[in-house]
């Protein structure tokens, strides 16, 4: 998650890193990861599996987690008009892989659109 938030602000990883330090939050968490966000003065709204297929203009994370342990979860960032994907794990590489999420053993739980300012 640390990854794909880093990436997707565009800011160093170990200042992102550090304000889940100084809150003591969980990143894989997100609501966490909105409220994290939104007190460093971004602006982000949460969706369920619904958002998926929207807010093609803005980047997105879409947080999935695994069908075997809803305690483990995965994040990929998507960029704007599904140009590009950005996966630490390179388990997906592109964006029709998400409509294959379920066989890979995972879900879409969520997604988080960070709005412009």
């Amino acid at each position: 998650m640390i990854d794909s938030v880093h990436r997707i602000l565009e800011l160093p990883r170990d200042e992102v890193l550090d304000w889940f330090r100084k809150t003591r939050r969980d990143p894989s968490v997100p609501e966490q990861v909105a409220e994290t966000l939104k007190e460093n003065g971004h602006e982000v709204e949460t969706f369920g599996p619904d958002g998926f297929g929207r807010f093609y203009s803005q980047r997105r994370l879409i947080l999935l987690l695994r069908k075997d342990n809803e305690k483990k979860g995965h994040a990929v960032l998507v960029y704007e008009n599904d140009s590009a994907i950005f996966d630490s794990d390179n388990r997906f590489k592109q964006f029709g892989d998400f409509l294959w999420a379920c066989n890979m053993g995972y879900r879409i739980a969520s997604v988080v659109v960070l709005k412009e300012k």
